[in-house]
């Protein structure tokens, strides 16, 4: 490199540079780039954040700035290590200076304070006060109508494009007798894409807007395609939701005529769903511009039609406590449905044999068979009618993310939303969300029983969140290296996602569970308030993170946070007043969980394999990912155990879990003995 460059050259991205210029000699003489287009057309995610702070910025006094804001950037702490969102130390201090010296801070690697401890005392006397960022003012100085993001184009096609990726580009091609091309460079292109509209380059949190839209018919978008699919699917059955299950589990006595009306109301309940998304397929693609949900549309109606038959019976595995019969018919459709999870058309096949798998699978499993009636309606239409209501507010809250980034930044963005929330939820979806079915029949038991069902509660609590906040955490600090081995560098704008969601979701236990505990005592205008509430919280952050403050994924991932946190706080509020479960009885519960939670995350932010992105390729991606969880889990473990001790060794989550490995041990000795 330095033979190449012939003097320092600070980026490292060179050598990769180099790599693919040389690979590339092999086959073509001239190849074609791709640069100056984040300049000229806005793609850059920095021009989103310059022109925020610069929102700020206008809003608050010159004096407020400097001195309050500035004063906090001093104390806030210095988190390099941290997930991205814990990082405020550069954002305070770039909104307590002007512009264009806070955007010289956000694109120089060494900042006025570092240089002049670096530098040797002749070295300041021979720059004589030379200041690399005045090249930054007079560039964005030279931008007649002040506009910030055309100021930060002009400042980056001035120093950063022609001193750094030009010349990377053209050292790194020319030592390997390759000449490349950069067409988005043509002197027209550029000065029609500087003219352009701010609205037209960065449109709502999305960068490069209108290159976007007009390559987007020779772009695939197809798993955001699916998600919009999917999520308005689930916002029409959520107009259609009557919570049958969950009144069956709650009956003390069920007979024939309960099972079979259930089953009625379900199948009426289905057919029509189906017949609607139907009649809905052309109007959806017309809101969402996408025309390829009619397809979607269409054999989402065929799956919605099939399950509308499920054996209604399979609730008696709830009633039962018989889960692991209940797993099966859960997820062994889903393992068959996730082995075709390959491209747009095996998506929605996987989806069509998951929902006809679980038929099979629930008549096989069950000797019922259904006939068609509504004897027992009455015994089923009251609490139905609440969790009908529940469910509207639950579809505003959980579907309005989709269908806001749907019509604000394209299917394409949906997709990568999609598919960070599915990683991030990992814990809510496998973990939690089961044990809250099983903790539905458990409640709706013991309240019919007469039995202490908030102590229940509380040791619930605390099981669950002391598996669920270690991997949500984790997730969230691991979520760079996750991202690219699962599914590769094209997704990297899904990491923002899963490190706020993983956290979030982590912290989704108590409303989850306190939600199920209401539900089982029939407390159901409470659950809706809090849906509500909820809900309001969600959908008023979207529309000012999304459209006023164009955030982008990482505002929607920061809406649902915030209405996970508005829900466990009403949660802690309703379980004091309603049963005298007090913030001291949960602490008891969870303050070791939450200890060794931290003491895990300080050890991977300390050794450096959290929080943070990874450079290199697949096997660097897999040892960091490796080291991370191993890390993670034994620093946890050994938390874990230390504050168990150090409590007395307290009858919680640590005791459950040690009983178990104490018979799984006992059980493989005996068998070892035998053999």
């Amino acid at each position: 490199m330095g033979r190449i460059f012939g003097e320092p050259f600070g980026d490292t991205s060179a050598v990769p540079t180099f790599a693919v210029c040389a690979l590339a000699s092999r086959h073509a003489k001239v190849a074609v780039s791709g640069d100056g287009g984040d300049e000229v057309l806005g793609g850059y995610r920095r021009y989103q954040w310059h022109r925020m702070t610069e929102a700020v910025r206008a809003w608050l006094p010159a004096g407020v700035r400097r001195h309050v804001v500035g004063q906090l950037a001093r104390i806030y702490p210095k988190m390099d290590s941290a997930p991205r969102w814990l990082r405020a130390k550069y954002t305070l201090t770039e909104l307590s200076l002007d512009s264009a010296l806070s955007y010289f801070r956000m694109v120089t690697k060494v900042h006025h304070e570092t240089r002049r401890a670096l530098f040797a005392p002749a070295v300041l006397a021979e720059l004589d006060g030379y200041d690399p960022g005045a090249r930054i003012q007079a560039a964005m100085d030279s931008v007649d109508d002040r506009d910030p993001l055309r100021q930060a184009q002009v400042a980056d096609i001035d120093t950063y494009l022609v001193g750094d990726i030009l010349t990377k580009v053209d050292r790194a091609s020319m030592a390997n007798s390759l000449e490349v091309r950069a067409p988005l460079l043509d002197h027209r292109f550029v000065e029609w894409g500087l003219g352009l509209p701010p609205a037209l380059k960065l449109h709502r949190g999305t960068g490069k807007y209108v290159f976007r839209r007009a390559m987007e018919d020779r772009l695939p978008a197809d798993f955001g395609v699916v998600a919009l699919g999917a999520a308005f699917v689930s916002a029409v059955e959520a107009l259609t939701f009557i919570g049958v299950e969950e009144a069956l589990v709650r009956q003390k006595v069920l007979t024939r005529a309960h099972y079979d009306t259930g089953f009625t109301l379900n199948a009426i309940r289905g057919v029509f769903l189906s017949l609607l998304l139907i009649g809905l397929v052309v109007p959806a693609a017309g809101f969402f511009g996408e025309p390829r949900m009619s397809e979607v549309l269409f054999f989402l109606a065929l799956a919605t039609f099939a399950t509308a038959f499920t054996n209604i019976s399979l609730i008696d595995f709830r009633r039962d406590f018989a889960f692991h019969r209940e797993f099966a018919v859960l997820f062994v459709p889903r393992i068959i449905s996730m082995t075709l999870f390959r491209s747009y058309w095996a998506l929605i096949v996987g989806i069509l044999s998951q929902c006809s798998v679980t038929v099979v699978i629930g008549y096989v499993m069950h000797p019922y068979r259904p006939r068609f009636s509504v004897a027992a309606w009455d015994d089923l239409a009251g609490y139905s009618m609440w969790n009908w209501i529940t469910a509207l507010a639950n579809l505003v809250r959980e579907r309005s993310n989709a269908f806001m980034l749907g019509h604000v930044m394209g299917a394409a963005q949906v997709g990568v939303y999609a598919i960070g929330s599915e990683v991030a939820l990992l814990p809510t979806t496998e973990l939690i969300s089961p044990f809250a079915r099983a903790a539905f029949s458990g409640f709706s038991a013991a309240r019919n029983e007469g039995d202490d069902t908030a102590l229940t509660f509380l040791q619930m609590v605390g099981g669950v969140m002391m598996l669920s906040l270690p991997a949500g955490f984790g997730l969230s600090l691991l979520a760079d290296p996750l991202v690219a081995l699962a599914f590769g560098p094209l997704w990297t704008d899904a990491v923002p996602v899963v490190q706020v969601l993983g956290a979030a979701g982590a912290l989704s236990v108590f409303s989850y569970l306190a939600g199920t505990f209401l539900n089982a005592h029939a407390l159901l205008r409470t659950v809706l308030a809090i849906s509500v509430a909820g809900a309001a919280v969600r959908v008023g952050l979207l529309v000012l993170l999304l459209v006023v403050w164009p955030w982008g994924l990482t505002g929607s991932a920061v809406s649902v946070a915030a209405s996970v946190l508005v829900g466990d706080v009403l949660c802690v509020a309703v379980m004091r007043r309603r049963f005298g479960v007090t913030l001291g009885m949960l602490a008891s519960q969870m303050w070791r969980s939450f200890a060794a939670t931290a003491a895990m995350t300080a050890c991977l932010l300390a050794t450096g394999l959290g929080g943070q992105a990874i450079l290199g390729g697949a096997a660097a991606q897999v040892w960091y990912l490796a080291a991370g969880v191993l890390v993670g889990a034994g620093s946890y473990t050994a938390s874990l155990l230390a504050f168990w001790l150090l409590a007395g060794r307290p009858d919680g989550g640590e005791t459950h879990v040690l009983r178990m490995v104490g018979m799984v041990v006992t059980h493989a000795g005996a068998r070892l003995r035998r053999s």
